[in-house]
């Protein structure tokens, strides 16, 4: 399946906000399409675009945004906005990263 947004699905990616991880099923839902399609356009697992799709993830690679932006014919930012990692204390999924690795921050 094509996932590749049009200019005017392109801008209206970029009109909505999110209170995810990411605008990733923004982006399927306006391509009519599903994670299975995601994971076939990307070549990435079924369970690793979920992962990502969900914000269960502490890291994404360059790689796999890059991926995914392409799929959707869009830049990194448009799939991962600045402003989803910064109101998420700069990770994607929200963890601190001293609370992910097992310490506790002071408060």
């Amino acid at each position: 399946m094509e996932l590749t947004l049009t200019a005017s699905q392109l801008a209206q990616l970029r009109r909505e906000r999110t209170d995810g991880p990411n605008k990733i099923l923004i982006a399927l839902h306006l391509r009519y399409a599903k994670q299975q399609d995601l994971a076939e356009a990307t070549g990435l697992h079924k369970s690793k675009v979920s992962e990502i799709v969900n914000g269960h993830y502490s890291r994404i690679s360059l790689n796999s945004a890059r991926r995914i932006a392409v799929a959707f014919g869009a830049c990194i930012e448009d799939i991962f906005p600045p402003a989803c990692v910064a109101r998420d204390n700069g990770t994607p999924n929200g963890k601190r990263l001293n609370a992910a690795r097992g310490r506790k921050r002071a408060a």
